[in-house]
Parts: C-alpha cells; sequence; structure tokens
C-alpha cells in the first residue's frame, strides 16, 4: 500500500503538506502544486484512508443504494439513474444488491453503516423490509429515501405515477375502436393496505376512471387479478399463464392491459405459441417501458417511467436531510408523470410518444 511518506519523497515535499492536499483538501497551496501531487499519487495507486478521513471530516461523502433487481430491467434503470444523480451531487454512490430478507440484507445494512454513508435510497423496496434495519439508520439520523416500492414509515418517496398512466393507456386504446378491455393486475394479498400494494391500486383506479369516461361499460372494461407480484428472477411466467387463460376463452376482449411489460412480453409468447396474431387479432400493452419491449416481435405499447426525473427528486430530498440532520421533516409522496410510448402492439402502426397534457 502506497504511504503519504512514499508519495512525499517522490514530491520532495513534506509528509504534513501531502497530507494537507490530498486528505484535507486544503487551498492553502497553489493549484499548480495540489495538481502536481494529486498526479504522482493516482501514478503511484494511492488510496485515500477513508475511515480517517469520516473521523477528521464527519462525513464519508458516501450515499448507499440498496435494490434487489433480479432479471427486473426496471429496478436497474432506477438503479442506474440514482447512481448518476448521486454522483451529480457531489457524492460517491455504495451499491448493494440482496434479497429483501434475511442475512442478506442484514449484512448489506450493516455494510453501509460501517462505512458511515451519509444517507440511503432504496431501489423499489417491498413490504418485507425489515423494519429493524430501517429503525438501525434512523437512530443514526442517516436519511432513507424510496426510489419507488412500497410506502415505509418515516421514509419519503417518490414513484411514478400510476393511476395517470394506466388512464393514458386506456384513453389511446379506446381512441384506436378497441371496446372491450382486460387489464391484468397482480393478487391482491387479504386484507390488504394501499400503502403495500400501490402499484396494483393506483393502476386499477386509473384503468377504471379511464374507461368510464370513454363510454366503456363495466362488462366492457375488467380488471383480473391474477397471479403474485413478479418472481424477479422468472418475470415473464405469470404474464404469459394469464395470457393463455385469456385466448382460451370465447369472450376474448379487444385488448389486454398489462400492469408491467415483463407480464406483456409473457402474454405476447403465450400469443406466438397460440398463433394468435398482436395486433390484428388481440391488441396488448404494458406498462414502465422495460428496454425489452421495444424488441419484442410486436413491439410494445407502454408507458415510460422518467427515471431521471424521479432519480433527482429522490436525491434531492435526501440532500435537504444529510444537511438539515436535526431537523425534523415530513415524509412526502412525490408522484412523477409517466410518458405514453405507441408501439405497433396497442395496433397504431406509427411509433409515437406522448406527455400527458
Amino acid at each position: 500500500m502506497v504511504t503519504l511518506k512514499q508519495i512525499a519523497e517522490k514530491a520532495g515535499l513534506s509528509i504534513s503538506t501531502i497530507s494537507h492536499i490530498l486528505n484535507r483538501q486544503s487551498p492553502r497551496y497553489n493549484a499548480q502544486t495540489r495538481e502536481r501531487v494529486q498526479k504522482i499519487a493516482q501514478e503511484m495507486g494511492y488510496i485515500p484512508n477513508r475511515y480517517a478521513q469520516v473521523i477528521r471530516r464527519g462525513r464519508s461523502g458516501i450515499i448507499g443504494m440498496i435494490q434487489h433487481a433480479g432479471l427486473l430491467q426496471i429496478a436497474v434503470l432506477k438503479s442506474q439513474a440514482a447512481a448518476r444523480a448521486i454522483v451529480a451531487a457531489g457524492y460517491r454512490p455504495l451499491a448493494g444488491d440482496s434479497e429483501w430478507s434475511g442475512s442478506g440484507i442484514q449484512i448489506i445494512c450493516a455494510t453501509m453503516l460501517d462505512l458511515r454513508v451519509e444517507g440511503l435510497i432504496l431501489i423499489d423496496p417491498p413490504a418485507t423490509f425489515p423494519p429493524e434495519e430501517l429503525e438501525r439508520f434512523q437512530q443514526h439520523k442517516i436519511p432513507v429515501v424510496a426510489l419507488g416500492g412500497v410506502r415505509m414509515k418515516g421514509v419519503a418517496q417518490v414513484r411514478v405515477d400510476a393511476e395517470q398512466g394506466m388512464a393514458m393507456l386506456v384513453r389511446h386504446m379506446a381512441a384506436l375502436g378497441h371496446r372491450t378491455l382486460e387489464l391484468v393486475v397482480p393478487t391482491l394479498p387479504p386484507r390488504h393496505s394501499s400503502a403495500v400494494n400501490w402499484p396494483t391500486l393506483e393502476r386499477v383506479a386509473g384503468f377504471r376512471q379511464a374507461a368510464r369516461k370513454a363510454g366503456l361499460t363495466a362488462s366492457q372494461a375488467q380488471v383480473a387479478f391474477f397471479g403474485e407480484p413478479n418472481d424477479i428472477m422468472s418475470p415473464y411466467a405469470n404474464g404469459k399463464a394469464a395470457m393463455e387463460q385469456i385466448l382460451a376463452r370465447l369472450d376474448r376482449p379487444n385488448g389486454v392491459l398489462f400492469s408491467n411489460d415483463d407480464w406483456a412480453i409473457g402474454a405476447l409468447a403465450a400469443c406466438a405459441e397460440a398463433g394468435v396474431r398482436v395486433p390484428e387479432e388481440i391488441a396488448l400493452t404494458g406498462f414502465d417501458n422495460a428496454v425489452i419491449g421495444e424488441y419484442a416481435y410486436s413491439p410494445l405499447t407502454t408507458v415510460a417511467q422518467d427515471f431521471e426525473k424521479m432519480a433527482q427528486e429522490a436525491i434531492q430530498l435526501l440532500l435537504e436531510r444529510i444537511q438539515e440532520r436535526d431537523q425534523a421533516f415530513d415524509t412526502p409522496l412525490i408522484r412523477v408523470p409517466g410518458k405514453l410510448i405507441v408501439r405497433r402492439s396497442c395496433g397504431a402502426h406509427a411509433v409515437k410518444s406522448f406527455r400527458p397534457s
């Protein structure tokens, strides 16, 4: 390991001077000297003692991120946007990927605390996130913000406006002439709570409200609760199974809207196996704008989440809380509008995008 003494010898300066330049970023030395020392340190492979810096400055300059993405492209895209926003704010991101329960999440949380992260971003945390781990961060006055996921006590949250997004899809499908629509969403657990199941509840609310405004009756606009929330290591299976059941019915709808793109991709596979053409015989839409949807054999019409905007809002909330640790903050819920992405799967062959009015 390269030491300050070795850098000092090569630079012809005292150890205290090298320490002030590298570890304390002191402005007392001219720019030429600072640049020369930093260049020498970089060439020699010097790594600062992070613990020593924390003790001196009282801060680490690190913001933690925890996710459990599996094969879910959307969680990965959110994490990338969050990391960019953290860097743009002058901090360094420290990412951890683990299951949301068990020893894995405990180890990651302990690591974040050991490294003195100044704030924490949770990417799509589920209801299974251990409350005792969240309490540990709160006890240390380390602010936590959720980017998507469930509502958590004491945690501000930024997420897509799912109700608005689903309403845009319904209006678009109705405008194309699809008069029987079906929304496929995960089954709600017994005694469901709006805080836990907002992705489903908001999509259902947007679907029903927009369908009524489009003049569709309850029988023309139905909601199918199917399966469980996504298995992150097999995200397409539920959509395929749901579509197989729909295709077997005599009262097949004109269009099927899925709660996410992964389920819609599974539905496209079911249609291909059954020899049902999309959109000629049945129209499909997804939600989220996962990358894979653009490359499906019938590219998916969907709603894009504005990940960059969401991440910037989340980091701004976190920075406010980092700068005023002793202040009592509220825990707002910020909904960021989505954007309608029109592709072939809905029956509109021209590729367009629409922002909400």
